[in-house]
């Protein structure tokens, strides 16, 4: 199936006739179109294997197949051979890769591809890391759903800039476990989708120098993620022996906002400028979190080198934990430009954000130029959760956890 931009105006009429065709008419037409034609339209085109159409509104309506079904995959369509010559932009999902050099014609070459997305497809380690060779000019990829039948994916690319990956918790016939970015000279964002992952998956990063957008960390069934001797287990950090230094957007996903957790993940990644914190706790949840830093941390903060410009805290509440974690970067962030807080539609007055302000010490803080916004997200979802294939492939901005934030800078 191939799918294609709707709503375009062509023809003299202003009336788009060719989208309205079915999606295998189409193919069939462009195959017959002379070569240089047919090229020309592919360009534009995504490829979608059959079962997929994972962005259409009706797909989303559908309920997700259950795990026992993954065996039933139909094999890649023949359209995907077809058209892999002139492909730039493919997503496959719903089917099978042949293994290997069986039944097939071996490893698609895709020479011009650039956005790749792969998403609840049964491959091999062998056929999976075939495909990637025969990409030799990949920018971003999307790993989702349950990848079958491999539990190991080595990445090596000159060119790659971006990888997203989004997977489910469920075990057993060879789902991914481990990703390893191996040589990656290029690669500036490694983006994680939902907060389910498999309990023993591991991600680590050999080499990725240019590295700099790293999010959102899960917090249930979390993944090992390990740079060299830094290891980090979902949003907690267990090791930091070895700092970070090219990352510089950090998202983070907590049930118990932890100002001693964030001041870790400030240590392995001393260049952090842009910090998003995303709170998963529900209301009449308790806790024993309070952030109270004042003489805890009295002696680090001399010494803590904080270069935090932009920090968001979504679904922040006037609690003393969150007043006391927000505080102490107000206070104590000298090149912070502004602070941005997330909340409930229900505070969207004037007297409550005044009162936060003065609880904040807004009038003290530590950078004069610093600006507080308050961002309320009633009828719509919050900052961290748009964030999705379509941010992986974006390459155009320099930190995707911008895009969402309505009513902010």
């Amino acid at each position: 199936m191939i799918s294609r931009a709707r709503g375009k105006k062509t023809g003299v009429d202003g009336e788009d006739h060719i989208s309205r065709l079915p999606d295998d008419i189409l193919g069939d037409i462009i195959s017959l179109l002379p070569t240089k034609d047919g090229a020309r339209t592919q360009i534009i085109l995504l490829l979608v294997a059959p079962h997929l159409a994972l962005r259409s509104s009706q797909h989303r309506a559908r309920p997700r197949p259950r795990p026992l079904a993954q065996n039933r995959r139909p094999p890649l369509p023949a359209s995907a051979r077809r058209f892999s010559s002139t492909l730039r932009l493919a997503s496959f999902g719903g089917c099978s890769f042949p293994d290997g050099d069986a039944g097939g014609g071996g490893a698609l070459q895709l020479p011009h591809l650039k956005q790749l997305g792969l998403f609840n497809v049964r491959i091999s380690e062998r056929s999976l890391h075939g495909l990637l060779a025969g990409c030799p000019v990949l920018q971003s990829l999307v790993l989702a759903e349950d990848i079958a039948g491999c539990s190991c994916i080595r990445i090596a690319s000159r060119t790659i800039r971006s990888i997203g990956v989004r997977h489910s918790s469920q075990s057993g016939d060879a789902m991914l476990q481990q990703l390893i970015i191996d040589d990656a000279p290029c690669l500036e964002r490694l983006l994680l989708f939902g907060q389910i992952f498999h309990e023993d998956m591991v991600i680590s990063v050999i080499s990725a120098p240019k590295l700099y957008v790293l999010g959102q960390l899960p917090v249930e069934h979390q993944p090992t993620l390990k740079f060299a001797a830094t290891v980090i287990q979902g949003s907690r950090v267990v090791n930091s022996t070895m700092p970070v230094p090219s990352v510089k957007v950090l998202a983070l996903t907590h049930k118990d906002l932890s100002l001693d957790v964030v001041i870790d993940f400030m240590k392995c990644f001393p260049c952090l400028e842009n910090l998003y914190i995303k709170m998963t706790k529900m209301d009449g949840e308790s806790s024993k979190v309070t952030n109270a830093w004042c003489h805890k941390h009295r002696n680090l903060i001399d010494t803590l080198d904080i270069r935090l410009k932009k920090i968001v805290l979504t679904a922040y509440r006037d609690n003393r934990a969150h007043v006391n974690f927000a505080k102490f970067f107000v206070l104590n962030a000298r090149g912070l430009e502004s602070m941005v807080l997330d909340v409930a539609w229900v505070n969207n007055n004037t007297v409550w954000v005044e009162r936060q302000k003065k609880l904040l010490q807004v009038e003290n803080r530590a950078s004069r130029g610093a600006q507080f916004h308050f961002v309320y997200h009633f009828g719509r979802s919050s900052s961290l959760e748009c964030i999705w294939s379509k941010q992986v492939h974006d390459l155009s901005t320099i930190d995707p956890f911008l895009q969402g934030l309505t009513g902010g800078p």
